[in-house]
């Protein structure tokens, strides 16, 4: 049967990653082996997702650096939406080991299109993301910018009813990103009337001039 010998390749493959595994922690170079990897991989997706993880056990930043080049040519041919959506949360994560804050707000946005994620999380998505972009963001054109913040936008303000002031005033901040200022002001106006006190929607208020 077909999942019979997904199975059997999973194990073999995973078996021999395993030694190759233990020839580098001996002294040999990963990249003896990496074309014969690649080879199989590119016959069998779900190959890249197994090499990525092994990569990412490591803890080292090649290893992350490795498994982020995995994750992404695994992410070009997947169509399993919860497979995907665990290689995105991989992604992640190891763009956040790698101090790739723009890879990691991306690999998150994608991750969030696909599975049900706490709202919190989108949250400090959105506060990573305003955050990059207050610092510099030198990594991203207009263009860029004002899709992403919109995507993430798009995700949070379906789930509207669970935002906080905190979550409102980082909502207010993509849509300012996004070119959106009715909505920005929107945000504003909505989260001063449930949280009057809130600083960083008192000093966004002022900001777009909106009165008390």
């Amino acid at each position: 049967r077909k999942d019979d010998m997904t199975l059997g390749l999973v194990r073999k493959l995973e078996n021999f990653i395993g030694n190759i595994s233990k020839r580098v922690e001996r002294g040999e170079e990963y990249e003896t082996y990496k074309p014969i990897i690649e080879m199989i991989c590119r016959a069998y997706n779900p190959g890249w997702l197994i090499v990525a993880r092994w990569h990412m056990e490591q803890r080292t930043k090649s290893g992350y650096d490795l498994a982020k080049e995995e994750l992404r040519r695994f992410l070009e041919n997947e169509t399993d939406a919860l497979l995907a959506s665990e290689a995105w949360r991989l992604l992640g994560h190891s763009c956040y080991q790698t101090h790739d804050t723009l890879g990691e707000v991306h690999a998150f946005t994608e991750r969030a299109q696909l599975a049900n994620i706490p709202f919190y999380d989108l949250s400090n998505t959105a506060n990573k993301f305003n955050n990059f972009l207050s610092e510099g963001g030198l990594e991203i054109d207009r263009e860029q910018k004002r899709d992403l913040a919109t995507r993430i936008l798009q995700i949070m303000d379906q789930r509207i009813e669970e935002a906080g002031g905190d979550d409102l005033s980082r909502m207010a901040w993509l849509a300012i990103r996004a070119e959106r200022d009715i909505d920005a002001r929107r945000y504003v106006e909505e989260g001063r009337n449930k949280y009057p006190e809130n600083y960083h929607l008192v000093r966004l208020a002022q900001r777009l001039g909106i009165s008390s």
